[in-house]
């Protein structure tokens, strides 16, 4: 059955470890993800050449 699946066991026993670690409180958990949240952006494409055409505009002048 589905929930002998070797990715179901592991799944619950990734989340039993992940419960443990913060007390069963998923506020805590939560607040522990926020503040990993990386520092940095990922820029689309289309402020990426915003950006380039920007600085093409500021050399020009």
């Amino acid at each position: 059955m589905i929930e002998d699946a070797p990715i179901v066991k592991d799944t619950r026993r990734v989340r039993s470890s992940i419960s443990e670690k913060f007390a069963n409180d998923p506020d805590r958990y939560i607040d522990y993800l926020l503040s990993q949240k990386p520092k940095t952006t990922i820029k689309s494409e289309s402020e990426l050449k915003k950006e380039k055409e920007g600085e093409l505009t500021r050399r020009s002048t």
